[in-house]
């Protein structure tokens, strides 16, 4: 899902919530108006829908927030491997680079004590 800059807009519960519990008593109103059966009845069956839908809408919540919490450890554990990753990489190269700057540092001395040596 992406927000209007294009990026990517998190999980909006709350609204899909809504929308179940919304679409839900509007499946009950439904039922409860074209229904045969006494009002009582078609009152009892509604109540247990109502219940049965916030039922699920907590335990879809509990779910969303536990494979949130999931996402959120894992995406810290990548970030610490990385940042790790990233400092051995950054000594590395500071290793090499300071081992090339000394061979190069002294293939210009050797080549400036030839040439002194040459003109002695």
């Amino acid at each position: 899902m992406h927000n209007h800059r294009g990026q990517n807009a998190p999980f909006d519960l709350r609204g899909f919530l809504s929308g179940v519990l919304i679409g839900g008593l509007a499946g009950a109103t439904l039922l409860w108006l074209t229904a045969p059966q006494s009002g009582k009845k078609t009152r009892a069956q509604i109540r247990q829908k109502s219940l049965e839908l916030r039922d699920q809408a907590i335990e879809t919540m509990d779910e969303a927030r536990e494979r949130t919490e999931t996402a959120l450890r894992q995406a810290r554990l990548k970030a610490h491997q990385l940042k790790r990753s990233a400092g051995t990489t950054v000594r590395e190269l500071q290793s090499r680079g300071q081992t090339l700057f000394e061979e190069q540092k002294e293939r210009v001395e050797s080549a400036l004590e030839a040439i002194q040596d040459a003109r002695s």
